[in-house]
């Protein structure tokens, strides 16, 4: 099952973004168990639940995304890295006194 114009659908397995579990990476797919009525922003609401762990969590529809939208943004991110660095070391002069 997909997203759709109505969000998720029990049995949909998504992923968890980053940050919101401390858990490894591997560890971030779970499956739907069940939709929740909406957030008081009027956010759709899920339970959740990994494979490995005997709880289920709550979560809002922005805090999850499929299989699919995740492996779009990881490329999308990899090829964003690609390129040199904005940031430039820092240069120092050295043998100069300062006098006073």
């Amino acid at each position: 099952m997909m997203k759709s114009a109505k969000g998720f659908a029990a049995g949909d397995v998504v992923i968890l973004h980053s940050g919101l579990v401390k858990t490894s990476t591997d560890l971030r797919t779970c499956t739907i168990v069940s939709v929740l009525p909406s957030a008081d922003r009027g956010e759709r609401q899920y339970r959740v639940q990994f494979d490995n762990e005997n709880f289920e969590r709550r979560v809002t529809e922005s805090d999850i995304e499929t299989l699919k939208e995740a492996a779009v943004r990881e490329v999308s991110v990899a090829a964003a890295g690609s390129g040199n660095s904005w940031l430039k070391p820092l240069r120092s002069k050295t043998g100069r006194s300062l006098s006073r």
